[in-house]
């Protein structure tokens, strides 16, 4: 089965992409907004890498995992979903 790659990275079974260390250092300052965003959420998915409109974020002080987008819309999953359990 080959790889399926955009942008140059590998997509997620959602379709999305891997975030590198700078996309996701540029997701954070995009999303950073008081009361909105957590300071522990950083986001390691997104539907496109270079201009993001949504994606996946780990809560780093839980391992918890929810939602992104920029309509500040952004949620942890319900029932405690991890990194580890997807």
């Amino acid at each position: 089965m080959a790889e399926v790659r955009r942008a140059g990275r590998p997509l997620t079974p959602e379709g999305e992409v891997l975030l590198g260390v700078r996309q996701a250092l540029d997701a954070y300052d995009l999303l950073n907004h008081p009361g909105v965003w957590e300071t522990a959420w950083i986001a390691f998915t997104a539907d496109e890498p270079d201009d993001p409109f949504c994606g996946t974020f780990i809560d780093a002080a839980t391992g918890s995992i929810g939602s992104w987008n920029r309509q500040d819309v952004s949620h942890l999953y319900d029932g405690g979903s991890t990194l580890a359990g997807i």
